[in-house]
């Protein structure tokens, strides 16, 4: 996912990611003093913020540091990978499997739910069904043409 915005892409893909957001404004993004609004509740510990930046300083930035022939540390740090793990999760969906009785020697460990995730830059198009709303407006059945 990053390599394409280090990089130009294709063109069809080029489309894709100039519809991509640039800022997200979740709990992920807030300051701690607006955390701090959601303290005692369960809000802050879901978030993942403190673990995410743990990964990144442990796994990612010892590998962009040792590389730096591959990666360019201006445009890979932590907020650019808070924003691509953010892009990730707001527009991939997975479909879980379970798993299925066979003797097939695979890689999945037996009794273990797998999932396969895709990458769908156009999501948020397919909960746009105007049918299945979630507001009825009583003023739906009015005559356009009718005085008030």
């Amino acid at each position: 996912m990053a390599r394409v915005f280090w990089s130009p892409p294709p063109p069809p893909l080029q489309l894709i990611i100039d519809i991509l957001p640039e800022d997200f404004d979740t709990p992920m993004f807030w300051s701690d003093e607006e955390l701090t609004w959601f303290k005692g509740t369960e809000v802050t510990s879901r978030i993942g913020k403190q673990k995410s930046e743990e990964q990144y300083q442990t796994l990612l930035l010892p590998l962009i540091q040792d590389n730096p022939h591959l990666f360019n540390l201006r445009k890979c740090g932590l907020a650019e990978f808070h924003r691509m793990g953010s892009l990730v999760l707001a527009y991939s969906f997975g479909q879980s499997t379970a798993p299925e009785d066979d003797d097939d020697d695979n890689d999945e460990i037996d009794g273990e739910e797998t999932s396969e995730i895709a990458m769908v830059p156009l999501a948020d198009m397919l909960n746009a069904n105007p049918q299945l709303n979630n507001v009825s407006s009583p003023f739906s059945n009015i005559d356009p043409g009718a005085s008030v």
